[in-house]
Protein backbone atom coordinates (compact mmCIF):
# COMPACT_ATOMS: atom_id res chain seq x y z
CA UNK A 1 0.00 0.00 0.00
CA UNK A 2 3.12 2.54 0.58
CA UNK A 3 3.85 1.56 -3.18
CA UNK A 4 0.32 2.35 -4.40
CA UNK A 5 -0.06 5.38 -2.26
CA UNK A 6 3.28 7.26 -3.47
CA UNK A 7 1.97 5.88 -7.32
CA UNK A 8 -1.65 7.70 -6.26
CA UNK A 9 -0.32 10.83 -5.10
CA UNK A 10 1.86 10.92 -8.54
CA UNK A 11 -1.30 10.93 -10.17
CA UNK A 12 -2.81 13.43 -7.72
CA UNK A 13 -0.44 15.93 -8.89
CA UNK A 14 -0.82 15.38 -12.53
CA UNK A 15 -4.33 15.87 -12.16
CA UNK A 16 -3.84 19.16 -9.93
CA UNK A 17 -1.49 20.35 -12.91
CA UNK A 18 -3.85 19.26 -16.04
CA UNK A 19 -6.97 21.48 -14.01
CA UNK A 20 -5.02 24.34 -12.67
CA UNK A 21 -2.83 25.21 -15.49
CA UNK A 22 -4.57 29.10 -15.51
CA UNK A 23 -2.46 29.82 -12.63
CA UNK A 24 0.77 29.96 -14.57
CA UNK A 25 3.88 28.42 -15.22
CA UNK A 26 5.92 30.55 -12.53
CA UNK A 27 3.35 29.31 -9.27
CA UNK A 28 2.74 25.82 -10.94
CA UNK A 29 6.62 25.99 -11.34
CA UNK A 30 7.06 26.61 -6.98
CA UNK A 31 4.64 23.85 -6.69
CA UNK A 32 6.34 21.39 -8.74
CA UNK A 33 9.87 21.90 -8.08
CA UNK A 34 9.14 21.07 -4.35
CA UNK A 35 6.31 18.10 -5.14
CA UNK A 36 7.55 16.87 -8.57
CA UNK A 37 11.29 17.95 -8.58
CA UNK A 38 10.35 19.33 -11.86
CA UNK A 39 11.36 23.04 -13.52
CA UNK A 40 9.78 25.93 -15.06
CA UNK A 41 10.51 24.25 -18.60
CA UNK A 42 9.34 20.99 -17.75
CA UNK A 43 5.73 22.27 -16.65
CA UNK A 44 5.39 24.50 -19.96
CA UNK A 45 6.08 21.25 -21.97
CA UNK A 46 3.85 18.47 -19.91
CA UNK A 47 1.01 20.81 -18.54
CA UNK A 48 0.43 24.17 -20.30
CA UNK A 49 1.29 24.36 -23.72
CA UNK A 50 -0.71 21.45 -24.60
CA UNK A 51 -4.02 21.46 -26.39
CA UNK A 52 -7.21 20.51 -24.33
CA UNK A 53 -7.12 17.74 -25.51
CA UNK A 54 -4.10 16.60 -24.88
CA UNK A 55 -5.31 17.79 -21.73
CA UNK A 56 -8.34 16.01 -21.14
CA UNK A 57 -6.61 12.92 -21.84
CA UNK A 58 -4.41 13.79 -18.93
CA UNK A 59 -6.67 14.12 -16.83
CA UNK A 60 -8.77 10.89 -17.67
CA UNK A 61 -5.71 9.25 -17.35
CA UNK A 62 -5.23 10.07 -14.27
CA UNK A 63 -7.97 9.92 -13.08
CA UNK A 64 -8.16 6.28 -14.47
CA UNK A 65 -5.32 5.58 -12.51
CA UNK A 66 -6.58 6.46 -9.79
CA UNK A 67 -9.34 4.43 -9.58
CA UNK A 68 -7.10 1.49 -10.51
CA UNK A 69 -5.62 1.55 -7.49
CA UNK A 70 -8.31 2.37 -4.89
CA UNK A 71 -9.47 -0.35 -6.94
CA UNK A 72 -6.55 -2.64 -6.02
CA UNK A 73 -5.93 -1.08 -1.89
CA UNK A 74 -9.55 -1.19 -0.87
CA UNK A 75 -10.98 -4.31 -2.43
CA UNK A 76 -7.53 -6.36 -2.38
CA UNK A 77 -7.56 -6.93 -5.98
CA UNK A 78 -3.82 -8.77 -6.04
CA UNK A 79 -4.09 -9.66 -9.54
CA UNK A 80 -4.77 -6.53 -11.10
CA UNK A 81 -1.95 -5.51 -8.79
CA UNK A 82 0.30 -7.72 -10.37
CA UNK A 83 -0.74 -6.65 -13.99
CA UNK A 84 -0.15 -3.41 -13.28
CA UNK A 85 3.20 -4.18 -11.94
CA UNK A 86 4.24 -6.32 -14.87
CA UNK A 87 2.90 -3.61 -17.04
CA UNK A 88 5.08 -1.01 -15.43
CA UNK A 89 7.91 -3.86 -16.19
CA UNK A 90 7.03 -3.60 -19.62
CA UNK A 91 7.18 0.11 -19.89
CA UNK A 92 10.54 0.05 -17.98
CA UNK A 93 11.71 -2.53 -20.95
CA UNK A 94 10.52 0.07 -23.42
CA UNK A 95 11.95 2.91 -22.20
CA UNK A 96 15.50 1.32 -21.78
CA UNK A 97 15.46 -0.08 -25.02
CA UNK A 98 14.58 3.60 -26.26
CA UNK A 99 17.67 4.79 -23.98
CA UNK A 100 19.83 1.82 -25.88
CA UNK A 101 18.47 3.76 -29.50
CA UNK A 102 19.73 7.03 -28.05
CA UNK A 103 23.13 5.49 -27.06
CA UNK A 104 23.80 3.44 -30.12
CA UNK A 105 23.01 7.02 -32.27
CA UNK A 106 25.57 8.78 -29.67
CA UNK A 107 28.14 6.42 -30.73
CA UNK A 108 27.62 7.06 -34.01
CA UNK A 109 27.61 10.82 -33.25
CA UNK A 110 30.50 10.92 -30.71
CA UNK A 111 32.80 8.13 -31.98
CA UNK A 112 35.36 8.75 -29.41
CA UNK A 113 32.95 7.34 -26.56
CA UNK A 114 32.43 4.08 -28.42
CA UNK A 115 33.80 2.20 -25.63
CA UNK A 116 32.20 4.04 -22.34
CA UNK A 117 28.90 4.28 -24.29
CA UNK A 118 29.18 0.54 -25.41
CA UNK A 119 29.64 -0.72 -21.61
CA UNK A 120 26.48 1.24 -20.62
CA UNK A 121 24.47 -0.38 -23.25
CA UNK A 122 25.34 -3.36 -22.54
CA UNK A 123 24.33 -2.73 -18.58
CA UNK A 124 21.12 -1.76 -20.11
CA UNK A 125 20.93 -5.05 -22.09
CA UNK A 126 21.43 -6.41 -18.11
CA UNK A 127 18.61 -4.41 -16.99
CA UNK A 128 16.52 -5.76 -19.83
CA UNK A 129 17.21 -9.28 -18.94
CA UNK A 130 16.93 -9.13 -15.08
CA UNK A 131 13.69 -7.75 -15.83
CA UNK A 132 11.99 -10.34 -18.97
CA UNK A 133 14.03 -13.50 -16.49
CA UNK A 134 13.54 -12.45 -13.08
CA UNK A 135 11.34 -9.76 -11.94
CA UNK A 136 8.22 -10.34 -14.60
CA UNK A 137 8.54 -14.44 -13.63
CA UNK A 138 8.44 -13.82 -9.85
CA UNK A 139 5.52 -11.27 -10.42
CA UNK A 140 3.53 -14.20 -12.29
CA UNK A 141 4.82 -16.76 -9.56
CA UNK A 142 3.46 -14.27 -6.84
CA UNK A 143 0.04 -14.49 -8.46
CA UNK A 144 0.04 -18.16 -9.34
CA UNK A 145 1.29 -18.85 -5.06
CA UNK A 146 -1.24 -15.92 -3.99
CA UNK A 147 2.08 -14.86 -2.18
CA UNK A 148 1.81 -10.80 -1.45
CA UNK A 149 4.49 -8.66 -1.13
CA UNK A 150 4.89 -6.72 2.01
CA UNK A 151 3.20 -9.42 4.57
CA UNK A 152 5.71 -10.65 7.09
CA UNK A 153 5.87 -14.08 5.50
CA UNK A 154 8.37 -16.69 5.01
CA UNK A 155 7.55 -16.65 1.27
CA UNK A 156 8.01 -13.03 0.57
CA UNK A 157 12.01 -13.83 2.38
CA UNK A 158 12.40 -16.53 -0.47
CA UNK A 159 11.36 -14.55 -3.41
CA UNK A 160 13.56 -11.88 -2.19
CA UNK A 161 16.31 -13.53 -1.82
CA UNK A 162 15.76 -15.66 -5.66
CA UNK A 163 15.23 -11.84 -6.86
CA UNK A 164 18.42 -10.59 -5.09
CA UNK A 165 20.82 -13.36 -6.16
CA UNK A 166 19.63 -13.42 -10.04
CA UNK A 167 20.18 -9.38 -9.76
CA UNK A 168 23.74 -10.50 -8.70
CA UNK A 169 24.36 -13.28 -11.02
CA UNK A 170 23.74 -10.95 -14.32
CA UNK A 171 26.53 -8.77 -13.28
CA UNK A 172 29.14 -11.60 -11.70
CA UNK A 173 30.86 -12.61 -15.18
CA UNK A 174 34.25 -14.01 -14.32
CA UNK A 175 37.29 -12.15 -16.40
CA UNK A 176 39.61 -13.25 -18.78
CA UNK A 177 43.03 -13.47 -17.30
CA UNK A 178 44.03 -10.51 -19.82
CA UNK A 179 41.58 -8.43 -18.79
CA UNK A 180 42.59 -9.34 -14.65
CA UNK A 181 46.28 -8.74 -15.09
CA UNK A 182 44.85 -4.92 -16.80
CA UNK A 183 43.00 -4.39 -13.68
CA UNK A 184 44.97 -6.29 -10.83
CA UNK A 185 45.86 -4.07 -8.10
CA UNK A 186 42.28 -3.88 -6.26
CA UNK A 187 40.15 -1.02 -6.36
CA UNK A 188 37.08 -1.52 -8.63
CA UNK A 189 37.78 -3.49 -12.00
CA UNK A 190 35.68 -2.53 -14.92
CA UNK A 191 35.17 -4.63 -17.70
CA UNK A 192 32.62 -4.84 -20.95
CA UNK A 193 30.62 -7.28 -19.04
CA UNK A 194 29.96 -6.04 -15.34
CA UNK A 195 30.29 -2.32 -15.36
CA UNK A 196 32.05 -2.05 -11.89
CA UNK A 197 32.20 -4.77 -9.50
CA UNK A 198 34.26 -4.85 -6.34
CA UNK A 199 37.70 -6.51 -6.37
CA UNK A 200 38.14 -8.07 -2.31
CA UNK A 201 42.38 -7.60 -3.36
CA UNK A 202 43.76 -10.00 -1.61
CA UNK A 203 43.49 -12.55 -4.59
CA UNK A 204 47.13 -12.44 -5.91
CA UNK A 205 47.08 -14.90 -8.90
CA UNK A 206 44.31 -15.40 -11.80
CA UNK A 207 43.44 -18.74 -10.32
CA UNK A 208 42.81 -17.23 -7.03
CA UNK A 209 40.68 -14.76 -8.58
CA UNK A 210 38.44 -17.37 -10.74
CA UNK A 211 37.92 -19.42 -7.15
CA UNK A 212 37.11 -16.35 -5.45
CA UNK A 213 34.11 -15.40 -7.94
CA UNK A 214 33.14 -18.97 -8.27
CA UNK A 215 32.70 -19.39 -5.01
CA UNK A 216 30.58 -16.16 -4.88
CA UNK A 217 28.44 -17.72 -8.22
CA UNK A 218 28.31 -20.86 -6.55
CA UNK A 219 26.86 -19.42 -3.07
CA UNK A 220 23.80 -17.22 -4.60
CA UNK A 221 23.27 -20.05 -7.05
CA UNK A 222 22.44 -22.74 -3.73
CA UNK A 223 20.85 -19.77 -2.35
CA UNK A 224 18.25 -19.81 -5.04
CA UNK A 225 17.86 -23.58 -5.17
CA UNK A 226 17.02 -23.17 -1.93
CA UNK A 227 14.76 -20.57 -1.44
CA UNK A 228 13.18 -22.11 -4.59
CA UNK A 229 12.88 -25.43 -3.58
CA UNK A 230 11.10 -23.98 0.23
CA UNK A 231 8.47 -22.59 -2.47
CA UNK A 232 8.03 -25.02 -4.37
CA UNK A 233 7.16 -27.83 -1.34
CA UNK A 234 5.96 -25.31 0.44
CA UNK A 235 7.93 -25.97 3.74
CA UNK A 236 10.28 -23.13 4.88
CA UNK A 237 14.13 -23.63 5.26
CA UNK A 238 15.52 -23.05 8.95
CA UNK A 239 17.15 -19.29 7.25
CA UNK A 240 13.54 -17.88 6.49
CA UNK A 241 12.37 -19.07 10.30
CA UNK A 242 14.59 -17.20 12.17
CA UNK A 243 12.40 -17.23 15.09
CA UNK A 244 11.92 -20.97 14.35
CA UNK A 245 12.58 -23.97 16.98
CA UNK A 246 14.77 -24.68 14.32
CA UNK A 247 17.25 -22.15 14.48
CA UNK A 248 16.83 -21.31 17.91
CA UNK A 249 18.55 -24.35 18.63
CA UNK A 250 21.13 -24.49 15.96
CA UNK A 251 22.16 -21.13 18.12
CA UNK A 252 22.45 -22.92 21.28
CA UNK A 253 25.10 -24.41 20.42
CA UNK A 254 27.54 -21.17 20.57
CA UNK A 255 26.59 -21.87 24.70
CA UNK A 256 29.04 -24.84 24.32
CA UNK A 257 31.79 -22.34 25.48
CA UNK A 258 30.11 -22.81 29.06
CA UNK A 259 30.38 -26.29 28.84
CA UNK A 260 33.51 -25.77 27.62
CA UNK A 261 34.58 -23.58 31.04
CA UNK A 262 33.55 -26.68 33.09
CA UNK A 263 35.65 -29.09 31.08
CA UNK A 264 38.23 -26.61 31.84
CA UNK A 265 37.59 -27.07 35.79
CA UNK A 266 37.37 -30.67 35.77
CA UNK A 267 40.44 -31.20 33.58
CA UNK A 268 42.72 -28.81 35.84
CA UNK A 269 41.13 -29.93 38.87
CA UNK A 270 40.84 -33.85 37.98
CA UNK A 271 44.69 -34.47 39.16
CA UNK A 272 46.14 -31.41 40.57
CA UNK A 273 43.98 -31.58 43.27
CA UNK A 274 45.54 -35.13 44.35
CA UNK A 275 48.98 -33.28 44.15
CA UNK A 276 47.85 -30.23 46.46
CA UNK A 277 45.66 -32.07 48.88
CA UNK A 278 48.13 -34.77 49.58
CA UNK A 279 46.04 -37.76 48.26
CA UNK A 280 48.17 -38.55 45.65
CA UNK A 281 50.01 -41.20 47.55
CA UNK A 282 46.42 -42.95 48.30
CA UNK A 283 45.93 -43.00 44.77
CA UNK A 284 48.89 -44.51 43.75
CA UNK A 285 48.45 -47.62 46.68
CA UNK A 286 45.62 -48.82 44.67
CA UNK A 287 46.21 -52.44 42.70
CA UNK A 288 45.51 -50.51 38.87
CA UNK A 289 48.62 -49.11 36.90
CA UNK A 290 49.36 -45.54 36.77
CA UNK A 291 47.71 -45.32 33.17
CA UNK A 292 44.64 -47.16 33.96
CA UNK A 293 43.76 -45.04 37.28
CA UNK A 294 44.75 -42.29 35.19
CA UNK A 295 42.44 -43.01 32.46
CA UNK A 296 39.86 -43.63 34.62
CA UNK A 297 39.58 -40.32 36.11
CA UNK A 298 40.22 -38.97 32.50
CA UNK A 299 37.41 -40.68 31.25
CA UNK A 300 35.08 -40.24 34.38
CA UNK A 301 35.54 -36.35 33.95
CA UNK A 302 34.98 -36.34 29.82
CA UNK A 303 31.67 -38.53 30.38
CA UNK A 304 30.31 -35.81 33.07
CA UNK A 305 31.16 -33.11 30.95
CA UNK A 306 30.14 -34.59 27.78
CA UNK A 307 26.67 -35.58 29.32
CA UNK A 308 26.54 -32.36 30.83
CA UNK A 309 26.65 -31.13 27.23
CA UNK A 310 24.08 -33.50 25.48
CA UNK A 311 21.40 -32.81 28.74
CA UNK A 312 21.70 -29.26 27.82
CA UNK A 313 21.25 -29.97 24.21
CA UNK A 314 18.27 -31.58 24.79
CA UNK A 315 16.96 -29.68 27.31
CA UNK A 316 17.14 -27.12 24.77
CA UNK A 317 15.41 -29.28 21.91
CA UNK A 318 12.70 -29.89 24.21
CA UNK A 319 12.01 -25.91 25.29
CA UNK A 320 12.38 -24.84 21.94
CA UNK A 321 9.37 -27.73 20.90
CA UNK A 322 7.68 -26.09 23.76
CA UNK A 323 7.58 -22.62 23.41
CA UNK A 324 8.17 -22.17 19.46
CA UNK A 325 6.57 -25.33 18.35
CA UNK A 326 7.47 -28.74 17.35
CA UNK A 327 5.96 -28.48 14.07
CA UNK A 328 9.16 -26.12 13.15
CA UNK A 329 11.59 -29.42 13.12
CA UNK A 330 9.20 -31.49 10.62
CA UNK A 331 10.44 -29.36 8.14
CA UNK A 332 13.30 -30.12 6.59
CA UNK A 333 16.72 -28.43 5.56
CA UNK A 334 17.21 -28.08 1.83
CA UNK A 335 20.67 -28.65 0.36
CA UNK A 336 21.47 -28.11 -3.16
CA UNK A 337 20.82 -32.11 -4.33
CA UNK A 338 18.22 -33.01 -2.02
CA UNK A 339 16.53 -32.29 1.41
CA UNK A 340 17.62 -33.57 5.16
CA UNK A 341 15.62 -33.52 8.30
CA UNK A 342 16.37 -31.54 10.72
CA UNK A 343 18.16 -33.87 13.45
CA UNK A 344 20.59 -35.12 10.35
CA UNK A 345 21.23 -31.82 10.21
CA UNK A 346 21.49 -30.76 13.70
CA UNK A 347 23.63 -34.00 15.43
CA UNK A 348 26.38 -33.62 13.09
CA UNK A 349 26.74 -30.06 13.89
CA UNK A 350 26.30 -30.66 17.60
CA UNK A 351 29.20 -33.23 17.36
CA UNK A 352 31.42 -31.07 15.89
CA UNK A 353 30.91 -28.63 18.58
CA UNK A 354 31.87 -31.18 21.22
CA UNK A 355 35.85 -31.55 19.89
CA UNK A 356 36.26 -27.50 21.26
CA UNK A 357 35.07 -28.65 24.56
CA UNK A 358 37.35 -32.16 24.24
CA UNK A 359 40.51 -29.84 23.00
CA UNK A 360 40.29 -27.24 26.31
CA UNK A 361 39.46 -30.47 28.49
CA UNK A 362 42.43 -32.39 27.30
CA UNK A 363 44.80 -29.31 27.85
CA UNK A 364 43.54 -28.35 30.97
CA UNK A 365 44.20 -32.33 31.82
CA UNK A 366 48.07 -32.35 30.43
CA UNK A 367 48.69 -29.45 32.53
CA UNK A 368 47.41 -30.65 35.56
CA UNK A 369 49.46 -33.62 35.24
CA UNK A 370 52.77 -31.62 34.37
CA UNK A 371 52.34 -28.46 36.56
CA UNK A 372 50.37 -30.11 39.03
CA UNK A 373 48.76 -26.88 40.33
CA UNK A 374 44.95 -26.24 40.03
CA UNK A 375 45.27 -22.48 39.43
CA UNK A 376 47.60 -22.48 36.39
CA UNK A 377 45.69 -25.55 35.15
CA UNK A 378 42.52 -23.53 34.81
CA UNK A 379 43.57 -20.65 33.69
CA UNK A 380 45.71 -21.08 31.37
CA UNK A 381 43.26 -22.78 28.60
CA UNK A 382 40.86 -19.94 29.88
CA UNK A 383 43.06 -17.37 28.94
CA UNK A 384 43.83 -19.58 25.82
CA UNK A 385 40.33 -19.56 25.21
CA UNK A 386 39.33 -15.98 25.14
CA UNK A 387 42.14 -15.17 23.36
CA UNK A 388 41.30 -17.03 20.39
CA UNK A 389 37.82 -15.24 20.74
CA UNK A 390 39.86 -12.01 20.45
CA UNK A 391 41.90 -13.18 17.68
CA UNK A 392 39.38 -14.44 15.90
CA UNK A 393 37.62 -11.02 15.44
CA UNK A 394 40.55 -9.57 14.03
CA UNK A 395 41.81 -12.28 11.56
CA UNK A 396 38.08 -11.76 10.50
CA UNK A 397 39.35 -8.47 8.76
CA UNK A 398 42.95 -8.63 8.30
CA UNK A 399 44.75 -10.36 4.92
CA UNK A 400 47.64 -10.95 6.94
CA UNK A 401 46.72 -13.71 9.25
CA UNK A 402 45.45 -16.50 6.82
CA UNK A 403 47.88 -18.62 7.91
CA UNK A 404 45.87 -19.00 11.34
CA UNK A 405 43.50 -20.89 9.21
CA UNK A 406 46.22 -23.95 9.54
CA UNK A 407 45.96 -23.77 13.78
CA UNK A 408 43.12 -24.83 16.24
CA UNK A 409 42.54 -21.04 17.06
CA UNK A 410 39.53 -20.62 14.49
CA UNK A 411 38.11 -23.67 15.46
CA UNK A 412 37.71 -23.44 18.85
CA UNK A 413 34.67 -21.30 18.21
CA UNK A 414 33.41 -24.05 16.08
CA UNK A 415 29.20 -22.93 16.38
CA UNK A 416 30.42 -19.85 14.56
CA UNK A 417 30.73 -22.59 11.35
CA UNK A 418 27.56 -23.17 11.53
CA UNK A 419 26.08 -18.79 11.83
CA UNK A 420 25.53 -17.39 8.60
CA UNK A 421 26.47 -13.98 10.03
CA UNK A 422 29.68 -14.92 12.06
CA UNK A 423 33.27 -13.62 11.52
CA UNK A 424 34.61 -16.88 10.74
CA UNK A 425 31.88 -16.78 7.87
CA UNK A 426 33.52 -13.50 6.50
CA UNK A 427 36.60 -15.02 7.16
CA UNK A 428 35.40 -17.60 4.33
CA UNK A 429 33.37 -15.58 2.06
CA UNK A 430 37.07 -13.95 1.62
CA UNK A 431 38.78 -17.07 0.25
CA UNK A 432 41.02 -18.32 3.45
CA UNK A 433 40.48 -22.21 3.20
CA UNK A 434 39.26 -22.43 6.36
CA UNK A 435 38.22 -26.63 6.43
CA UNK A 436 35.79 -27.42 8.78
CA UNK A 437 37.11 -31.53 8.30
CA UNK A 438 40.36 -29.89 9.23
CA UNK A 439 39.92 -28.62 12.06
CA UNK A 440 37.89 -31.62 13.65
CA UNK A 441 40.61 -33.82 12.68
CA UNK A 442 43.36 -31.34 14.24
CA UNK A 443 41.23 -30.72 17.33
CA UNK A 444 41.06 -34.51 17.59
CA UNK A 445 44.52 -35.13 16.78
CA UNK A 446 45.62 -32.63 19.32
CA UNK A 447 43.53 -34.03 22.31
CA UNK A 448 44.93 -37.54 21.00
CA UNK A 449 48.19 -36.22 21.80
CA UNK A 450 47.64 -33.67 24.69
CA UNK A 451 46.00 -36.92 26.59
CA UNK A 452 49.27 -39.07 25.35
CA UNK A 453 51.69 -36.24 27.31
CA UNK A 454 49.40 -36.69 30.30
CA UNK A 455 49.44 -40.46 30.41
CA UNK A 456 53.34 -40.61 29.50
CA UNK A 457 54.24 -38.05 32.52
CA UNK A 458 51.97 -39.18 35.00
CA UNK A 459 53.31 -43.15 34.37
CA UNK A 460 57.25 -41.89 34.74
CA UNK A 461 57.11 -39.48 37.60
CA UNK A 462 57.89 -40.01 41.10
CA UNK A 463 54.77 -39.57 42.75
CA UNK A 464 56.13 -37.00 46.50
CA UNK A 465 53.89 -35.12 48.43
Amino acid sequence: RTELAWRGTDSLYDKFFYEKYEAGSAVLAEVAMYRKGMDENAILKKYINITAEMRLAGIDAAEENLKMLQDIAINNNFPKYIALRIQLENDQIKSIRENIAIQEQAIIDNPTQEEYLNQYIEDLKRQIQIIETNNIPMLEYRLAKNIIPGQPIWQNNAISDIENSRSQLAYLVIMSEEEWNENRGGGDIKNEYSGYYPYPGQQETYQEYVAYMQRQIDNLNKTIIIAQKSLDFDKPDMKYVPEGSRNRTVGFLSYSMIVTLFGVLLGGWLIASEYQQGTIRLLMIRPKTRTKILLSKFAAALVIWLVADLACSLVNFITNGIFFGFTDFANPNYTVTGQIGFLAYYIPRLLACVLPILFSFTIAFMLSVLVKNIAVAIAVPIVLYIASIIVMNIFAYSNTMDWLAWTPIPFLQMAQFFNQYSPIQYVIQRGVNLSLPFGIILLFALSVVFTTIAAVVFKKRDIVN
